[in-house]
């Protein structure tokens, strides 16, 4: 029945060698396909109607019990046996193996069956694995509540799968056509599983595509196939849309055997139509009209065959080419020229496939030219048709033959370049898009005069031409070997190429060409040069402003390829000038960010360009309203403030910017700020800026409390090492010392006082230069000092941050006492000092003196959670003392003044409640009393275990 099956089922990849016979020879194979398949179905229908069959291997069965439950729950099989008997080798040991075959498939037991499976898919040198299949289908012919010893449905349906999982690999070298005879043990299985009623063989099967490896479900697929029950089809074509490239071939391959479908059935759409049109029709139905529908198919078999043929030939094309070095041609065109005018064109598409992807062709000479000129004789004899076949045969034929010749061959290039040029007329599209890929390969004046004319007439016509103007431009702007040069002056074609780029620039954004017109700008002549007149065109399309307005800035981008053209550069330069001017945002933006690249230019004119260039953005970043305008135009200035000699005057026109937006800023004016004070601490941070110059950057950045730029500036330039020099007797030396010294503690003014000078290393060396830089000053004249009360306590911080404790003390007392200015700015003055002072006296080991001199605070100071903090390790160094009274009272203050929401009131109502008591027995009731009060902020979730733990022993002592 297999054999009968492959004839019919037309599967391509099967039939090379076996499959082209005649009318007669199809008509046959099918119709004894029909007569196998309905004398299969009289024998199996025989088989169930008489237990005793007269096939010599069924008949060495006729002794399996029919009831072996019973006789397996009164004597128990030993499993082992069985195993040992199914072991026993040559012709003596067959009894053995046959009747441990029938005892195990008499089993309910899974065990038992498993046995029967790996023997299966074992070696097999006794015929073992066909004396089980022999067994298998004779115990498949009784009473299905008998068989395997009456399992029951769950355990029936792992038995079934195990066979059908453990038989499938037998399909594993299974052809469409196959003589039965040869393959017993494979027709065995067949046999047996065809003795499987279908619903349950189409559940085994779905359970084993569920878990089996890809190319496992393929062999029980390809089984499937041979089962000759339709209703197996659904379950195959469900793999169709497996994930799996090999599962989903599989099943179109075993659905073409199973169903002989008229088209082969690739998807699950396919599947659906046939299904809808013959899914009722039974097996032998489907065979019987195959057979009388033969002729049909063997047309549809030479088609086949035809397009085997095509592609074999586009194959061994495409082996022979795709080698870098040593093609062979002969052969090549031995192949080309093989088999008609579908191997040709087939032949021919693979050959441009992938010549097309390089611009050099390897192989020897006399070969590769000799096909070339088949090429071009064929090409001379396909006439010029209206025929799309004829088309694109026409212009494959001359694109090949063109990509088979070298520039420097130049009989053979110059012959096939005229051809080129002369398809560029051609009424067909393939073959004007073959020539100009063609052409792509000879460049030359003549060649690019054509190509110009041609594409301007193409642009002329406007409609439908597309991808032809794009690969002209292509063409001419290519980048790689062989180059297309630009025309040099004095060329005929030199304005037409101008006018090629102009109108392709100002053509339709849809048509694509913009980009490759600007590109084509930059071509260089022969000499090396790009064309001064391309430069004018795109300087008229970027001021053009009927133009659109992004084209514009994007013209600009190309036109920064001229700055180090001398002749150009200085009208490139006044034109940037101007457009920084332009009604329209991107160009305004393109300009100054074209700009940016100034400094880049190697022109000798170049200083007085920067001093052209600062004095127009000086007076256009004043006015300019776009902020990204205003980045680009600022990014500009720090450009050119890197440069040396350049820093004063980037500086001084920074600053006459800033001036110039007047105080108070006005609110429109304030997005200028940032970006203005970035650049102008960036170039006074420069390595190029002298001191005089970066420090007359200071004080815009001062004034705008920019600390973070204004640290930039003194770190970069290191300060703090000007204070040596305020001794100086130089009186312009001193003056620069103080200033620096004097940026230094400004600086430090403003820095948060949440800030720790100790919080990171940074900061603690700022301190010390803070340090340094006061005791510098105080060598200067009394005018360089900056003495006001911010600068006071700065020094105080920076003293007590060093551990200079003892001269915080000092100098605090003497400035307290000459505190007599009463005003609400003074008292917060002298209540900061005062605690600054009391921070000493404590680092000192002096509680006493630092409560004494905090409580000498004014009475609307602030109980800060600095001050609370002091206070509460004041009463901790009291306790240390023995101060325990003085102590009780600053602990109870501080915690009173502490909200209950703060973290730290549990801990100082604590320390209040331990020391209290500690102090005074008698004050313990109402000491707990207090803190029973706030017993629950002890048993929130929020509070941390050891202070609840000591909350509960103070609650609980006695």
């Amino acid at each position: 029945m297999g054999a009968s099956i492959g004839v019919v089922n037309g599967d391509t990849a099967s039939m090379k060698g076996k499959r082209q016979g005649t009318h007669f020879w199809f008509h046959g194979c099918a119709l004894s396909v029909l007569l196998t398949c309905l004398s299969s179905a009289a024998v199996s229908c025989a088989a169930v109607s008489s237990p005793t069959l007269s096939s010599p291997a069924v008949a060495s069965y006729a002794t399996t019990p029919t009831e072996p439950f019973s006789d397996q729950q009164e004597k128990p099989v030993d499993l082992e046996q069985l195993r040992s008997m199914l072991d026993k080798s040559g012709p003596e040991g067959k009894a053995d193996r046959v009747s441990a075959v029938q005892q195990l498939l008499a089993l309910p037991k899974r065990e038992a069956h498993r046995l029967l499976h790996e023997r299966l898919r074992s070696k097999d040198p006794d015929g073992l694995r066909q004396t089980i299949l022999e067994g298998l289908g004779v115990h498949l012919l009784g009473n299905p509540s008998t068989q395997f010893g009456g399992a029951d449905e769950t355990l029936r349906k792992v038995i079934l799968t195990g066979y059908l999982d453990a038989c499938a690999p037998l399909w594993r070298d299974a052809t469409d056509v196959e003589d039965v005879a040869n393959q017993p043990v494979r027709g065995a299985a067949r046999q047996a599983l065809r003795r499987v009623p279908v619903r349950e063989l189409d559940v085994a099967a779905r359970t084993l595509m569920t878990r089996n490896a890809p190319l496992d479900r393929v062999l029980v697929l390809r089984c499937l196939a041979d089962m000759q029950q339709t209703l197996l089809a659904k379950t195959i074509a469900d793999q169709l849309e497996a994930p799996e490239d090999v599962v989903r071939l599989g099943a179109q391959k075993a659905l073409q055997l199973l169903t002989y479908a008229d088209t082969p059935i690739r998807t699950k759409a396919d599947f659906d139509a046939w299904f809808a049109q013959f899914g009722s029709m039974r097996y032998v139905d489907l065979v019987e009209r195959v057979a009388r529908n033969a002729p049909s198919t063997y047309s549809r078999l030479s088609e086949q065959l035809v397009q085997l043929r095509v592609e074999s030939a586009r194959e061994l094309v495409t082996v022979h080419i795709a080698a870098k070095s040593g093609i062979d041609w002969a052969a090549v065109q031995a192949r080309t020229f093989s088999d008609g005018r579908p191997v040709l064109d087939a032949c021919l598409q693979a050959l441009q496939g992938v010549l097309v992807k390089g611009t050099a062709v390897d192989g020897a000479a006399p070969t590769r030219q000799a096909f070339c000129r088949a090429l071009l004789d064929r090409f001379g004899l396909v006439g010029v048709s209206t025929d799309p076949t004829i088309q694109k045969r026409r212009a494959l034929l001359i694109e090949v033959a063109a990509y088979l010749i070298k520039a420097e061959e130049t009989e053979f290039a110059n012959e096939i370049r005229t051809v080129l040029i002369a398809e560029l007329a051609s009424s067909s599209p393939a073959s004007q898009v073959a020539a100009l890929r063609g052409l792509r390969r000879f460049p030359s004046p003549e060649a690019r005069k054509a190509l110009v004319k041609r594409a301007l007439q193409v642009l002329a016509a406007s409609k439908g031409k597309q991808e032809q103007l794009k690969i002209m431009l292509e063409t001419l702007a290519a980048p790689r070997e062989p180059r297309w040069f630009a025309p040099s002056p004095g060329d005929p074609d030199l304005a037409d190429w101008l006018q090629l780029i102009d109108t392709s620039c100002r053509a339709a954004k849809d048509l694509g060409l913009r980009q490759k017109a600007l590109l084509l700008a930059q071509v260089t002549d022969r000499a090396g040069a790009r064309v001064p007149d391309a430069f004018g065109t795109l300087l008229t399309l970027a001021m053009d402003v009927k133009v659109e307005t992004n084209f514009r800035a994007n013209c600009l981008i190309y036109l920064k390829a001229w700055r180090s053209d001398e002749p150009l550069a200085e009208q490139w330069l006044l034109a940037l000038h101007e457009l920084l001017s332009d009604d329209e945002q991107p160009v305004r933006r393109q300009a100054a960010e074209s700009l940016v690249h100034l400094p880049n230019s190697k022109d000798d004119r170049r200083d007085g360009w920067f001093k052209t260039t600062l004095e127009v953005i000086r007076d256009r970043l004043l006015v300019e309203r776009d902020e990204d305008v205003l980045k680009a135009l600022v990014n500009c200035v720090t450009a050119i403030g890197a440069e040396a000699q350049m820093s004063e005057k980037t500086i001084g026109a920074l600053k006459t910017v800033l001036s110039g937006l007047g105080s108070p800023i006005k609110p429109e004016h304030t997005f200028r700020m940032k970006p203005l004070l970035r650049a102008l601490s960036t170039i006074a941070a420069g390595a190029n800026t002298e001191p005089g110059q970066w420090l007359a950057a200071c004080e815009p950045l001062l004034s705008n409390t920019e600390r973070g730029l204004l640290r930039v500036v003194l770190g970069s330039h290191d300060a703090i090492s000007l204070a040596k020099d305020v001794g100086s007797a130089d009186k312009a030396l001193v003056d620069r010392s103080c200033k620096a010294m004097r940026y230094l503690i400004e600086a430090a003014v403003l820095k948060p006082a949440s800030t720790a000078w100790s919080s990171s290393s940074d900061l603690k060396n700022e301190a010390r230069d803070v340090r340094a830089a006061f005791e510098a000053l105080d060598k200067a004249d009394t005018a360089q000092r900056l003495d006001q009360p911010k600068h006071r306590l700065v020094r105080l911080t920076v003293d007590l941050a060093a551990g200079k404790n003892a001269e915080v003390v000092a100098r605090a007392t003497t400035w307290l006492k000459a505190t007599g200015a009463a005003g609400p700015q003074d008292v917060a003055y002298s209540d900061h000092m005062r605690f600054l002072t009391a921070e000493a006296q404590l680092a000192l080991k002096q509680p006493l003196k630092a409560l004494t001199v905090l409580e000498t605070r004014s009475a609307t100071a602030a109980a800060t959670a600095e001050v609370l903090d002091l206070s509460s390790r004041i009463a901790n160094d009291l306790v240390a003392q023995k101060e325990l009274a003085r102590a009780v009272e600053v602990f109870e203050r501080t915690m009173r003044a502490t909200a209950t929401e703060n973290p730290q009131f549990r801990r100082r109502l604590l320390d209040w409640m331990k020391h209290s008591i500690q102090h005074d027995q008698k004050n313990r009731e109402a000491t707990l009393a207090e803190g029973q009060k706030h017993a629950a902020l002890f048993e929130a979730a929020d509070c941390p275990a050891p202070l609840r733990e000591a909350f509960k022993q103070l609650q609980s002592a006695n």
